[in-house]
Order: structure tokens, then sequence, then C-alpha cells
């Protein structure tokens, strides 16, 4: 809830200075509201799944986000998906797998399987993954929509849904030290500013190639920070779910590169198959 408040404290004035409408326009208000409510979904499983799992599994089954927003992205905004693309979904996939532990998990006799907190991470973090794929088509297709009207809808409605999870399934206490009222705060700053960021993203760049960066970028960020503050050393599971991960994403980011490039450009004469 918190982080919904920063998205629309920030943005709200800034709609209001550049936006005639600030409800944006009016066939886009379904689109606007439906994608405000999956948002705010996706970010309160995105927290459980992040609550109940090892920072590092979390993130590496975030990061298979980029494989359904492409096949979302081909089939509702007919944008490109050829045969690499495709490998690199496959890749995820295996890297999502070896992550979560699939032999363990196999095995009658695995820690995991006692463990029904990590079940319940598991069916956030994969609910997160679909909602959140949804939502970041619905952003491209709103993509001349000004980014601070689409965080205006996030913030108040997301506000509101989680205000209610917190009255139905928590109490609710005022911060009991400084150090977490300036965390709270820091979490809605922050908030603010990587969504305006993703929005401003996603609206200029095809959602696929938005997605896989933002992804391979959280799986480095997270190995670190959860080696760092939690002292929790990543597994052989992890870094190997991790290793098919990154390189999946950075092939659908090289293609991208090599697309940007000349026509009579040699490495675009030599890696031609790597366009397919």
């Amino acid at each position: 809830m918190i982080r919904n408040l920063g998205v629309l404290v920030g943005c709200l004035p800034i709609a209001i200075y550049k936006v005639d409408e600030v409800f944006g326009p009016r066939k886009y208000w379904f689109i606007l509201v439906a994608r405000s409510f999956l948002g705010s979904t996706a970010l309160y499983l995105n927290l459980m799944a992040y609550r109940f799992l090892p920072l590092a599994v979390a993130s590496i089954i975030m990061s298979s986000v980029p494989s359904l927003v492409m096949i979302a992205a081909r089939i509702y905004l007919k944008e490109p998906c050829g045969f690499i693309p495709s490998l690199a979904v496959m890749i995820t996939v295996a890297g999502v797998l070896l992550s979560i532990r699939l032999p363990e998990l196999l095995n009658e006799g695995g820690g995991a399987v006692t463990n029904p907190n990590y079940f319940v991470g598991l069916g956030c973090a994969f609910g997160c993954v679909i909602i959140l794929s949804i939502t970041i088509v619905s952003l491209r297709k709103m993509r001349d929509v000004h980014f601070s009207v689409v965080l205006v809808y996030f913030g108040v409605i997301g506000a509101i849904e989680n205000g209610s999870l917190v009255y139905l399934l928590a109490e609710y206490s005022l911060p009991e030290c400084g150090w977490d009222a300036t965390l709270m705060m820091m979490v809605g700053v922050l908030g603010f500013f990587g969504h305006c960021f993703l929005v401003m993203a996603i609206q200029v760049e095809e959602a696929g190639i938005v997605s896989v960066m933002k992804s391979s970028t959280d799986i480095i960020i997270s190995l670190i920070l959860q080696i760092i503050f939690f002292d929790l050393s990543p597994d052989i599971y992890n870094l190997g779910g991790a290793a098919l991960v990154v390189f999946s994403v950075s092939m659908i980011g090289f293609r991208k590169w090599l697309q940007n490039l000349p026509k009579d450009s040699s490495w675009k004469k030599n890696l031609k198959y790597f366009l397919l």
C-alpha cells in the first residue's frame, strides 16, 4: 500500500501539469482500470513470493516474464517472434525449473517438499509472472497514454486494493522506530521512480525487449543482495538456473542489437541466422 501511495503522490502533480485529461482518453478507461487492478495484484503476489522463497529463487522465476510477454505480444500486438526468441523461451523455462529445485521436488525425501511455505511462495511467484505479463502487454497497448495517467490509476486502485487486504488479512500498526518509517518511505520513493521508468520504457520499446532487460538485471542484483544482506549463498540449482536465464535473455538482447545495425553491417551479414 505504501508503494502505491508513493506512486500516486509522485505522479498526480505530473499528470495535472502535463495532461489535459487526468483520467485519460475514454477509450482506455477499462484497460487502465483493469491494468491497475492486475498490476496491484501482481505486486502483492511478488512481495509474498519474496517473503516465502529465497531471494534468488524468486527472482529467477520472475525472470521468466519475458517468455510469456513475447508470446502475448505476438498474439495481441503482432510484435515479431522468431526462432531465436522461441529458443530463448525454452531455455528460460529450463532455468526456472532448475532454480526451483525440481529434482528435489520430485524426490519424496527432498527438504523442500516438507515446507508448505515453499509451495505457497511458488504459487505466488508463478501467479505474479502470468499477471505481470498481461500488464506489460496492456501497457504497450496504451503507449499513447501519458505515463503519469497510467500510474495515477495504478496508485489509486492499488492503494484501495492493498488497503482492503491489510484490513481483512492483517493488523496495521504504525512503525515503532524511525528506521522502519524511513524504510517505508524509501519503498514509496523507489517504487515511484521504478514504475515511471518501467512504463516509459515499455511505451517506447517492444514489450519483450523491456521485460528481457528488466529480468536480467533483477537476477544479477538479487544474487548480490542475497549474499550481502541475508548471508545466503546461492546453491548449484540457483546458479545453474540463473546461468540459463541470463543466457537466454542475453540471446534476445544480442538479437535486438543486431536488428538495429545498418543493413550493410558485417556483423549483420555474418550473423544473419541469428535474426531468424
